[in-house]
């Protein structure tokens, strides 16, 4: 995989919330591997599972990160900020 487009590239929500991030994209669009890792820059502002579910927990701005695990590098970053 060479780039990925996630549906938000910023979300606010408030804390407690939860937010479903969806890859949208991915290029080449005929990339056999669709696996990805999620991980989040602070997990105290919000955490995300392997399905892309973030859930706020308190107020702050994060990343939340989707990259492709064929190893390949591509990623893509959501910033999120909790009210």
């Amino acid at each position: 995989i060479k780039s990925i487009k996630l549906n938000k590239n910023k979300v606010t929500i408030k804390k407690k919330e939860t937010f479903q991030l969806e890859v949208k994209k991915v290029k080449p669009s005929d990339a056999v591997s669709r696996k990805f890792k999620w991980s989040s820059s602070d997990e105290k502002i919000a955490t995300v599972d392997k399905n892309g579910k973030v859930k706020a927990k308190k107020k702050g701005e994060c990343i939340i990160t989707c990259e492709a695990k064929d190893g390949g590098g591509a990623k893509a970053e959501v910033k999120i900020k909790v009210k």
